[in-house]
């Protein structure tokens, strides 16, 4: 089973909502609506807060999934060009909340974190 289906099969066996876990980890329930279906990646500071809303130890996570730096690189690239495509640039933070906020995402946990780091 792939870690995305495990976190929302998990999610619904000890009885949470994506909005109960949304709430605990800061995280937007649209987004985790996209990580639990495999639309999109996810980091290990994102899955992090994740297993923590859901009292999960990094155990949680199977230790024979592949990983590879090509792998890795891929994904960052990945990263880069869906980011070139919109006009944000890779350094900017604040227009990457800008835009996520224009599409109707809750940032106020990203805002604040951004904003006591500078």
């Amino acid at each position: 089973m792939s870690l995305p289906a495990r976190l929302r099969a998990t999610r619904e066996a000890i009885g949470l909502t994506q909005e109960a876990v949304s709430r605990s980890s800061g995280i937007a329930a649209p987004n985790l609506s996209k990580i639990e279906s495999g639309r999109s990646d996810i980091r290990i500071s994102t899955l992090m807060r994740i297993l923590d809303a859901m009292n999960l130890d990094i155990e949680f996570v199977p230790c024979d999934v592949p990983i590879s730096l090509q792998g890795v690189v891929a994904q960052s690239e990945r990263g880069r060009e869906r980011l070139s495509s919109t006009g944000i640039a890779q350094s900017d933070p604040q227009m990457r909340l800008d835009a996520k906020r224009a599409r109707g995402v809750d940032v106020s946990v990203e805002q604040s974190l951004l904003t006591q780091s500078a």
